[in-house]
């Protein structure tokens, strides 16, 4: 595994990594990710052999910003709007129905995919550099605890990681299905303050 400290300089070994259908780690707001390109299935297949994943459980996505979300689902809400401009960037994950080029195999075959623009501006960079979303999973063994310090990942291959130092450590974000409107995952963006947000419709 490569360690990247020099990260505005070095961004570009990661991009790398990415196109070549590597695992690349990253600091998302409280805990280190693992991302692939997640339109690529044998990059998906990767990740899912590093991290020892069950493969019936969906992978969420990072986005730079609204534009690559807007490429990787079918459609959008007045709802989701709403939510995108109050909450992010920021710890709010939204379940949104996939578009047509996102493989069955990322969302486990289910019809929609969960999304994010996270705050942590080295992840929105990283897409950004990238030109699309990246997978968003954290960066330990299915089973064992999430890291906040490189020095803490111990996974076989991981080709590249980003140093960030050690992440303040903090609640998850909340997943939200706009479609249900039922709150999956309860995390620093709490149910009632999605309500407020959605009242104003």
């Amino acid at each position: 595994m490569r360690i990247l400290r020099d990260i505005e300089n070095r961004m570009a070994e990661a991009v790398t990594a990415l196109s070549q259908g590597e695992v690349v780690a990253y600091p998302a707001e409280t805990l280190y990710g693992l991302g692939v390109d997640p339109l690529l299935e044998h990059a998906i297949d990767r990740l899912f052999e590093v991290k020892g994943r069950p493969e019936s459980n969906p992978i969420p996505v990072i986005v730079a910003d609204e534009d690559q979300m807007l490429a990787l689902v079918n459609e959008t809400s007045l709802a989701a709007r709403k939510l995108i401009d109050r909450f992010w960037p920021g710890p709010l994950s939204l379940v949104l129905p996939k578009a047509p080029i996102v493989p069955d195999r990322l969302t486990a075959g289910r019809p929609d995919i969960c999304v994010r623009c996270p705050a942590s501006s080295i992840a929105r960079a990283l897409c950004a550099r990238y030109g699309r979303g990246i997978t968003s999973t954290s960066a330990n063994r299915s089973g064992e605890f999430p890291v906040r310090k490189l020095d803490d990942l111990n996974l076989k291959g991981v080709a590249i990681a980003i140093d960030a130092g050690e992440l303040d450590p903090g609640r998850p974000s909340t997943i939200y299905d706009v479609r249900s409107g039922e709150v999956l995952r309860e995390g620093e963006v709490g149910a009632d303050a999605i309500q407020e947000c959605l009242s104003e419709l």
